[in-house]
């Protein structure tokens, strides 16, 4: 009981938080994709849900970038929105070597390229897909492209987090979208958050959904957008301090209870 009565809060709150980027949502092919993805490791369905909309009919105009692919699954999840509406390709940067969490869970020599090509296949988004196999900072080098839609959801270091927010944050274009996955209970995405993103007078409409917090980037606040961003940064702030202090079984529990 408790499961249903969270999966439709959770889908109020999605419709709430898309409804203030675009007015077509796509309910119907969302269920689709979640059949086909559910196998899929990777992101949970409910951000899976929030980048499709964003991709399907989010502000600005430009590239799609997403750091961090691993096998896939958010990546169709963008592609899906994205070529729904036909419009721009989603650009996967991912050496797909896995993470430093990876690596110790799994061994020295993760490779998730194959199986990442193999998903993509199988959804039917090869087409609307370019993967970068690559690291973020080297495809940054040569990258020009305006970006409308920055998702990160690469290396937890703090370090590398904040790599990935300087080096295409300036790339991200005026009511684009900067997205950032694993928020909470990760040093290095909570780190950034809190010093690049609640902390600056670029950004507006921030929220989150579970452990994704996002963004749209503005040229300049208004006193309302000021007011919006505190009370943002306060429920932010709150969830980052109970799940710090809080048994991670039990976070886990109603993360997946709650967010898919």
């Amino acid at each position: 009981m408790f499961r249903k009565i969270a999966k439709v809060l959770l889908r109020a709150w999605l419709t709430k938080i898309l409804n203030g980027f675009t007015t077509d949502i796509g309910w119907l092919e969302i269920q689709q994709i979640r059949h086909l993805v559910k196998d899929i490791d990777g992101c949970p369905d409910s951000h899976g849900m929030l980048l499709y909309g964003l991709a399907k009919s989010g502000p600005g105009k430009g590239a799609i970038v997403e750091i961090g692919s691993w096998k896939g699954k958010s990546t169709i999840w963008l592609a899906k929105g994205s070529k729904s509406t036909n419009r721009e390709k989603v650009f996967a940067i991912d050496p797909h070597t896995g993470s430093v969490e990876h690596r110790k869970a799994l061994g020295d020599h993760v490779n998730t390229g194959r199986e990442f090509r193999r998903n993509i296949k199988r959804a039917e988004v090869e087409d609307w897909v370019v993967p970068l196999v690559m690291r973020s900072t080297e495809a940054a080098v040569n990258w020009r492209e305006p970006v409308r839609l920055l998702w990160i959801d690469g290396s937890h270091e703090y370090e590398d987090v904040k790599s990935d927010f300087v080096l295409w944050e300036r790339h991200l274009v005026d009511d684009g979208i900067i997205a950032l996955h694993d928020s909470f209970g990760f040093a290095g995405p909570r780190r950034v958050i809190k010093e690049l993103l609640l902390t600056s007078d670029a950004f507006s409409n921030i929220g989150f959904v579970g452990g994704l917090v996002f963004a749209k980037k503005t040229k300049k606040l208004t006193g309302t957008d000021r007011l919006s961003n505190f009370a943002a940064s306060i429920g932010i702030l709150t969830v980052d301090f109970v799940v710090e202090h809080t048994p991670s079984k039990i976070t886990g529990i109603v993360s997946q209870s709650m967010f898919y």
